[in-house]
């Protein structure tokens, strides 16, 4: 069966999907799924309410049961208040007072509703997780919800119609939920003979053909006769009226009742199925394209099937066994009772008998610390899961006072990332903070220096770097931004013929020149990369290539810096953004990185500082031990 399959397949660790509705329906997460269904649906059908106690939704032992029973507890959970059932301490109660309450909340939900209510009330996601494969298991169970929603769609809205529906498929083995494989893992399909119509695969494994088919038992059978003539037919001409009635007559059966003819509409109807089950049988072996593997495990038939028709693997042994048979050597066929019974060694007693035992077994105490250590472990690790771990450049930036004058950057700012919340969905650091402003306006003079620094790089974005035509304009315009917020419009207007001179002192610095001249340049170039696990987002804003195929990197800083040597002590505190540039550019592009500038607006023709061979392995260094740090993994 379908169980004794999934149960060798997960021991071989072999992946394995349930494709078609008929087939999954069968499974163990599905059955266990209906039966609380049924049991939410109707609280009179105490043998599904038992079924759904003892389901893994609920996970009542035999012994609870038993205890509910001996305490006069009924499997009925109409007959006690829910807020006693709830309170009462049992595991049985608890799961009463459950179903309960899906039952009440029922009438105003569809049934994909309560089936998703279920699912999260019993946590059945996080139980799947003990399966060998839990996406199989909760693709199951998604199955159901799938299910109840297209019923819903067809006008079956209610508990009762998917029950009933699985009931149908069940019973009809028929796969009229056939789904696609998810096709994201490679692993074997299960699949019944309908569902895999019209599909070829290299290897197939034909199993069930023991299966006989089974008896139609007190159903009611009508057999219609052979010439398709319905009862109550009329004939003749209707325009002279000159009609004819007759009944056509029909053979029936139900229970130990049938009609005198129903014998040889019953001998026909077992050549139909007959006929159909060697057509399903053909169907199956066709699906092959390279190796069809028949598994032929039989037994021998039971009294009661000792005149039913053969079994499919019965045939087929029998045909392999005539001299006709194919001349390509095949596995000869065996039967169940020429397999020699494996000898399973099971201890005669169990190793620690009683709870004392286990407990004088070892040091309680220490399993009780150790238990304690794992859980706090537990913490630290789902805490350290939870935190994102992405990182902008200007996060690892050294919060600094420059010790040459003891003024503080420009980019002070930074040190609550990101830069310019207000510009641009993009994140990235800037600078433009400008700390001889008077400290008393706050606030305002913060904003007022984070939007010229801001602008200043979004005119360096635009303008032609080798003649700044147009510069007056693109101030004005960049000025007058509309994602801008009018109050910061308003701070920076005055501050124009500022933010052009920047710009010039900027352009005319050695590394612009070098990198219009080499002709392959990018400005505010978007960069992320995942190194050691962390994400390093940020925008460079300003790329070319060497002459030699190396990368150089340019930042563009605004900071006030008196002279050369404040502006180096300046740049000490940028040296871990600057190395994670060049950390995850190398890591992107895996071309090597020269080296890093730092070029300085403040100063005329736009005084640079370069980090470049040791000096450039120091930084990148740098950056990788503080992104590790930052998110609490080993500083390499």
């Amino acid at each position: 069966g379908l169980q004794q399959i999934e149960i060798g397949l997960t021991a071989a660790d072999v992946p394995y999907r349930g494709v078609g509705g008929a087939l999954v329906a069968a499974t163990a997460e599905i059955r266990d799924l209906i039966a609380c269904l049924r049991a939410i649906h109707d609280p009179s059908d105490q043998v599904a309410t038992v079924a759904a106690l003892r389901s893994s939704a609920y996970g009542c032992t035999d012994a609870d049961l038993l205890s509910w029973v001996d305490a006069r507890g009924r499997f009925d959970y109409r007959t006690v208040p829910l807020a006693g059932l709830a309170t009462g301490g049992s595991p049985v109660g608890e799961a009463l007072a459950s179903l309960h309450a899906l039952h009440v909340a029922r009438i105003g939900r569809s049934a994909a509703v309560t089936v998703e209510a279920l699912a999260h009330e019993r946590m059945l996601a996080m139980g799947t997780f003990l399966h060998r494969q839990p996406r199989e298991a909760w693709r199951r169970v998604r199955l159901v919800v799938s299910q109840a929603r297209t019923l819903a769609n067809a006008g079956l809205p209610t508990l009762r119609d998917l029950v009933e529906w699985f009931d149908e498929l069940l019973d009809k083995r028929a796969d009229t939920t056939a789904q696609p494989p998810e096709g994201d893992e490679d692993a074997v399909r299960l699949m019944t003979v309908h569902g895999a119509k019209g599909l070829e695969f290299p290897i197939v494994f034909l199993t069930g053909l023991d299966g006989r088919q089974r008896t139609a038992g007190s159903r009611v059978d009508i057999a219609i006769p052979l010439d398709g003539a319905l009862p109550d037919t009329e004939s003749g001409d209707r325009e002279g009226q000159s009609l004819s009635r007759g009944r056509a007559e029909i053979e029936a059966k139900c229970g130990d009742f049938q009609t005198l003819g129903y014998a040889a509409y019953g001998e026909r109807e077992k050549l139909l199925l007959e006929a159909e089950r060697i057509r399903l049988e053909y169907v199956a072996a066709t699906r092959a394209c390279d190796h069809l593997i028949l598994l032929l495990h039989r037994r021998a038939p039971s009294k009661s099937e000792g005149k039913s028709a053969p079994t499919a693997a019965s045939r087929i042994a029998a045909r392999l066994d005539r001299p006709d048979a194919p001349s390509t050597p095949l596995a000869t066929p065996f039967a169940w009772q020429d397999i020699a019974s494996a000898e399973i060694s099971v201890a005669k007693t169990p190793v620690l008998d009683t709870l004392d035992q286990w407990e004088r077994a070892g040091n309680t105490d220490e399993w009780i610390n150790d238990e304690r250590e794992w859980l706090r472990d537990r913490v630290e690790s789902i805490s350290a899961a939870s935190r994102r771990a992405v990182v902008t450049p200007s996060r690892l930036r050294r919060d600094h006072a420059s010790p040459a004058n003891g003024s503080g950057s420009g980019d002070d700012h930074q040190s609550v990332p990101p830069a310019e919340p207000d510009e641009s969905d993009l994140v990235r650091e800037t600078s433009g903070g400008d700390p001889t402003e008077d400290a008393s306006e706050g606030a305002d003079m913060r904003t007022r220096a984070q939007a010229r620094g801001t602008i200043v790089h979004q005119v360096l974005e635009r303008i032609d770097l080798g003649t700044l035509e147009n510069i007056v304009q693109l101030v004005a315009e960049c000025i007058e931004d509309k994602k801008r917020q009018p109050h910061i419009r308003d701070l920076v207007k005055g501050d124009a013929s500022r933010i052009i001179t920047l710009v010039q002192n900027a352009a005319r610095s050695p590394f612009v020149t070098n990198a219009i001249t080499s002709g392959r340049l990018w400005r505010e170039l978007p960069l992320g990369a995942s190194v050691d696990g962390v994400v390093i987002s940020g925008v460079i804003d300003l790329l070319h290539e060497a002459p030699d195929g190396t990368l150089a990197i340019a930042d563009f800083k605004t900071d006030v810096v008196g002279d050369e040597m404040e502006a180096r002590a300046t740049a000490g505190a940028y040296e871990a953004p600057g190395g994670a540039y060049a950390l995850a550019l190398e890591a992107v592009t895996g071309r090597p990185v020269s080296s890093v500038s730092f070029i300085f607006a403040h100063l005329d023709d736009g005084h640079t500082v370069t980090y470049q061979g040791d000096d450039l392995r120091r930084i990148i260094q740098v950056a990788r031990d503080r992104t590790r740090e930052l998110h609490h993994l080993p500083v390499m």
